[in-house]
Formats: C-alpha cells, sequence, structure tokens
C-alpha cells in the first residue's frame, strides 16, 4: 500500500512538472476576467459563471479563478460549451477550485444570496433558457456584484 501511495504522488508531481515545463498559450480570458474584477470591485467570496464554456471563451471560468483566487461554479447553456469550460479547467490544473455543470433546469441549482460574484456573459442566451434577471439577482448575497456583459462592456449592478 505505501508503494501505491508513492507512485501516486510520484506520478502527480511528474505531471505538474511537466505541465510547467510547457508554457500555456496566450489565454484571450485572462484580461477578460480582470475586466470583470475590475468593474465588480469583488475580491473575495463564491463567484458564478453563468453561461460558462463559450466557443468565444471557453476558459473565462479558470480565467476568473486564476485571477482572483476565488471558487468559481460556472453553469453551461449546453454540451458543447460544458466540454470546453471543463478541458480549460483541468488544462490549467484547477479542479478543485473551478468546476462547471449544465444547467438543466429554469431555476438556479443555488440557494439564495450565495455569490459574491455572479457572471453573466450573455443575458438574452440567459433568458431563452429561462433564467431570468430576477432569479439572478435571488443568488447574489447582500453586498454582491452582478457583472454582467452589455455591449462589449462589463457592467456591475
Amino acid at each position: 500500500m505505501k508503494h501505491a501511495m508513492i507512485l501516486l504522488m510520484t506520478a502527480a508531481l511528474a505531471s505538474r512538472l511537466s505541465a510547467a515545463e510547457a508554457p500555456p498559450a496566450a489565454d484571450p480570458s485572462a484580461p477578460v476576467a480582470q475586466a470583470i474584477f475590475a468593474a465588480s470591485g469583488v475580491k473575495a467570496g463564491l463567484c458564478l459563471h453563468l453561461g460558462c464554456g463559450r466557443a468565444d471563451s471557453a476558459g473565462l471560468t479558470a480565467a476568473l479563478t486564476e485571477a482572483s483566487g476565488m471558487p468559481v461554479h460556472g453553469l453551461a447553456l449546453d454540451y458543447a460549451s460544458l466540454a470546453r469550460a471543463r478541458q480549460a479547467i483541468l488544462q490549467r490544473g484547477l479542479a478543485g477550485h473551478a468546476m462547471a455543470e449544465k444547467l438543466t433546469e429554469k431555476a438556479l441549482p443555488y440557494l439564495p444570496n450565495m455569490a459574491r460574484l455572479v457572471v453573466a456573459e450573455d443575458m438574452a442566451a440567459l433568458t431563452a433558457a429561462g433564467i431570468t434577471k430576477d432569479e439572478i439577482l435571488r443568488v447574489v448575497a447582500p453586498g454582491g456584484t452582478l457583472c454582467a456583459n452589455e455591449g462589449g462592456k462589463w457592467v456591475a449592478t
């Protein structure tokens, strides 16, 4: 048993070292994450990323965690988006700090007042999926922020 644990630890360390050797490609989501935190002013707490894994911003869920150290839970609107978001999270070694699931209901699967920051990239797509702005605001904690992309600019509410 002791030998198996040593082998597992060695394999984990080797995979981290090989990942560290190859510098990651520039991520277009990193400046977006910075813009979101600049607009919102939020620095700690739980972050929810609604509509994660979009083709043009697949790595944003991971970038939000990297930029802030906050735990981020993403909800994808379809399975292709879910796969993109999960791949970006795994590639950056952020599993456990960031995660993504597929939205399956017309209500968000969160308790009221749960998140300090809610990021919504596409309010029209969320509305089409049955998620209203009132439903989103239900999960924003007192003193928390909804940060939505409006015409290419991040606006905090």
